[in-house]
């Protein structure tokens, strides 16, 4: 027996056969079992939906010889992580789940405040409204202004306890932070509308991470932004005709306050191009309900002009288990982003 962890009530055994998957095949076997079992049932109040999942342990045997010292630390070492990764994605999970009213803006500062006060390795800075300003963002702002819930720019900052030998890689992951999308005065129906706490997935993924990269150690320069702020119509609200500043000096002009994404993405964008000055950057979005036309709501769509990086994403997502599609985003369609 290699090991055994809690989950809730009745035990539940894998057979792992010797030299079959190694360290990454047990960790995605401990990630099955520990996100297979999770249930978000806060608000429910019927007996069977409060019932705790029925599995209580999880264990993994052998039946290949008993491994060696070398092979046990591995092997430990992949137990553990699938362990810290399956939490920090369920940490996700709740944030996504819970209501609008719980997850604002300043919510989710505290989450990454909280996780920043785990770790030595990681520091946070929250700005408002008023230092926001001070840096030019009117596109992130804007969208922000017509809620009574205060907009918070979120940057969190992992640097590893021990600096590598060689120069390695200082990444960003920028998140969509909506924590709830009316459509503004460009308003969503009813049915568009109704899952639309669901805008700030991008931020808590981004923020949760952070969790994990600090507690396995991670090698490299890591920063998670997240543009975070309410979409809401009221006196305040922006309104179509508007003509916004962004952050790197870009003058755009409203025609639908439901394209809201890019304009908090832009200034989050243009934020970690200057500010952290990056080797790659990551960008977490819940965009546009056209990915779920073209791809079905299981797959995730994936954009980039740089090939080698898309390559390098598109395998770690297959070596996750996660469904991933690479969509063009090629010269021929600059001028219709534009």
């Amino acid at each position: 027996i290699f090991t055994t962890f809690s989950i809730a009530r009745i035990p539940l055994a894998f057979l792992v056969p010797a030299g079959h998957g190694g360290a990454e095949a047990l960790q995605n076997l401990v990630e099955g079992a520990v996100l297979g079992t999770y249930r978000f049932n806060r608000y429910l109040t019927s007996d069977d939906a409060k019932k705790p999942c029925q599995v209580e342990t999880v264990v993994l045997v052998s039946d290949g010889k008993k491994p060696t010292a070398a092979q046990a630390r591995g092997i430990d070492a992949a137990l553990r992580r699938g362990q810290v990764v399956a939490a920090t994605i369920n940490r996700a999970r709740d944030l996504v789940n819970e209501p609008a009213a719980v997850i604002t803006p300043v919510a989710l500062a505290a989450e990454a405040e909280a996780i920043a006060k785990r770790h030595k390795t990681v520091t946070v800075k929250v700005l408002g409204p008023k230092q926001c300003a001070e840096l030019g963002m009117g596109m992130f702002l804007a969208v922000g202004q017509g809620s009574e819930q205060e907009s918070r720019f979120i940057h969190l900052t992992y640097k590893p306890a021990k600096p590598a030998k060689k120069k390695l890689k200082r990444v960003a992951l920028i998140g969509k932070g909506v924590t709830f999308d009316s459509g503004g005065y460009s308003l969503k129906p009813s049915s568009s509308m109704e899952d639309m706490k669901v805008d700030m997935s991008g931020a808590a993924a981004v923020i949760s991470a952070m969790d994990a990269l600090a507690q396995l150690d991670c090698p490299h320069e890591v920063h998670a932004i997240a543009a975070c702020c309410e979409n809401l119509v009221s006196g305040r609200a922006y309104k179509l005709g508007d003509v916004l500043k962004s952050m790197d000096g870009t003058t755009v002009e409203i025609n639908n306050t439901d394209a809201e994404g890019r304009l908090t993405l832009g200034d989050a964008i243009t934020y970690a191009r200057t500010k952290v000055e990056p080797d790659e950057m990551f960008d977490f979005a819940t965009l546009t309900g056209a990915c779920m036309v073209a791809l079905g709501p299981h797959t995730a769509g994936v954009m980039s002009d740089h090939d080698s990086l898309a390559r390098s994403w598109m395998s770690a997502a297959h070596r996750a288990g996660e469904d991933m599609w690479r969509l063009p985003l090629n010269p021929r369609l600059r001028e219709q982003l534009k």
